[in-house]
C-alpha cells in the first residue's frame, strides 16, 4: 500500500477503524509530521481515503466507541477535532499513544508556526512520555503521592438535573503545595488558546479560579459540555494529572460543581 506522501515517514502507524455515520470502518492510520492519513480496507463501502491536515486539528480527546453512532459501547476512541467542529473519531488499540504522539506532532507544529508560543512545559513533556513508552514511569520523588487522578462521575454528569443534555458541567481543580500557583500557570500556558485567549484542548477549556492562597494554592477550572463532556472532562482531568502530579509536594483536590 502506498501512502500519499510516501517522502514522509510515518512518526506512528497502525490498524484503526474510523466511525463513518452507521458504518465502522475499518483500514490503517499514519501520522506524519504534517497530517493524519487513513486508508480504509477496500472492502469497505466507504472507501475513500481521508487525509487530516495537522494545521486544521484543534485537539485530541478519548472518546466512547459508540454502537451504530450513538450507544456508548468502550471507552477506546480517539476523536480528532478540526477547528471548524468535524470530529473523526478512531477506534484505536494503543489510543494514549495515539494521543501523545498526535499532540506531540500538533504542538511542535504550532510552535514552528509561532517560535515565540510557549513549548510544553518539562512536567508535562515527562508525563506524556511516560504514557509513549509501555512500562515507562515518573521517578518516586517526581509524582506527589497525595495526587490521586479524577475518576469519571456518571451519578454526577447523568443522574442528576440536568441530566445528559449536552449542558455544559465544571470540575475545580485544587491545587496546593510549594509553588502551585506557578505551576499551575504554566501548565495552562502549555495549552491551546483560541482567538478569545480561552486556554483549552478539543472538548474542553481551562479557567483560572479565584483564590487568596498566594503561592501554595491555585484553582483551575474545567469545563466541558456536549454528548461527550464526560469524555472531555475525564480527557482534562487526565491532562492536568498528568502534568501537575508530576510536580513533587503538590496535592490535587477535584470536585465536581454545581449544574444548572
Amino acid at each position: 500500500m502506498t501512502t500519499p506522501h510516501p517522502q514522509q515517514p510515518d512518526i506512528m502507524s497502525g490498524r484503526a477503524n474510523l466511525q463513518r455515520g452507521l458504518e465502522t470502518v475499518g483500514g490503517h492510520l499514519s501520522l506524519v509530521n504534517d497530517r493524519l492519513v487513513f486508508t480504509p480496507h477496500k472492502l469497505n463501502v466507504q472507501s475513500d481515503p481521508v487525509e487530516i491536515p495537522l494545521a486544521q486539528v484543534r485537539g485530541t480527546r478519548p472518546a466512547w466507541t459508540k454502537f451504530l453512532g450513538v450507544l456508548p459501547l468502550a471507552p477506546n476512541s480517539l476523536a480528532v477535532e478540526l477547528e471548524d467542529g468535524t470530529v473523526h473519531a478512531f477506534v484505536l488499540s494503543e489510543r494514549q499513544e495515539w494521543k501523545a504522539a498526535i499532540d506531540d506532532a500538533l504542538a511542535a507544529q504550532r510552535w514552528h508556526a509561532d517560535p515565540r508560543r510557549p513549548r510544553l512545559s518539562e512536567e508535562t513533556d515527562m508525563a506524556r512520555n511516560s504514557q509513549a513508552r509501555p512500562g515507562a514511569s515518573l521517578a518516586d520523588d517526581q509524582r506527589s503521592p497525595s495526587a490521586e487522578r479524577w475518576e469519571v462521575d456518571l451519578d454526577w454528569l447523568w443522574g442528576t438535573p440536568p441530566g445528559n443534555d449536552g449542558s455544559a458541567a465544571t470540575l475545580r481543580l485544587d491545587v496546593t503545595g510549594p509553588g502551585a500557583a506557578h505551576a499551575a500557570v504554566r501548565w495552562m500556558d502549555s495549552l491551546s488558546a483560541d482567538e478569545d485567549g480561552v486556554r483549552g484542548e478539543g472538548g474542553w477549556r481551562a479557567d483560572p479560579g479565584n483564590v487568596g492562597g498566594g503561592e501554595d494554592h491555585a484553582v483551575i477550572l474545567l469545563t466541558s459540555a456536549g454528548e461527550d463532556v464526560a469524555d472531555g472532562l475525564e480527557d482534562a482531568a487526565d491532562t492536568a494529572y498528568e502534568a501537575l502530579s508530576a510536580v513533587p509536594g503538590l496535592q490535587l483536590h477535584w470536585a465536581p460543581q454545581p449544574r444548572r
